[in-house]
């Protein structure tokens, strides 16, 4: 089966916001370690409540990204399971634009929901079957 098109765009998008997020995630990791701390006084006892947070953080990003880049790929191998996946996605990352969307009626709110519906309906229309 030859793949279309549009999976291939949404793979490849999958694939790159696989990679920002692990970079993103990396980074929340590590951050706490490149911030400059005072050691002396209170901040000793409250660096562990920052630390967890920020580490916690990166940990799902990473494992968000590594989700991302396994459905990438495996769109771009036309398996069903990675159809059911970027749904699932897709459908996880409309749960933001949707709780903040009463009170933040934003453009980046309004396009990112416009794109995870479009990109279900696309995958839901072309799902090998």
């Amino acid at each position: 089966m030859e793949r279309p098109l549009g999976v291939s765009i949404i793979a490849i998008l999958y694939i790159i916001a696989g990679i920002l997020s692990l970079i993103g995630g990396i980074l929340f990791v590590f951050a706490i370690q490149l911030l400059q701390f005072e050691t002396t006084g209170i901040s000793v006892i409250f660096l562990p409540l920052i630390q967890i947070p920020f580490s916690l953080i990166g940990i799902v990003y990473i494992a968000l990204s590594a989700l991302q880049l396994v459905t990438g790929i495996g769109l771009l191998k036309m398996k069903p399971w990675a159809f059911i996946l970027a749904i699932l996605i897709a459908l996880f990352n409309m749960v933001p634009s949707v709780m903040m969307f009463p009170a933040a009626l934003s453009t980046i709110n309004i396009i990112g929901l416009i794109i995870n519906i479009l990109i279900i309906s696309y995958l839901i229309i072309r799902f090998p079957r």
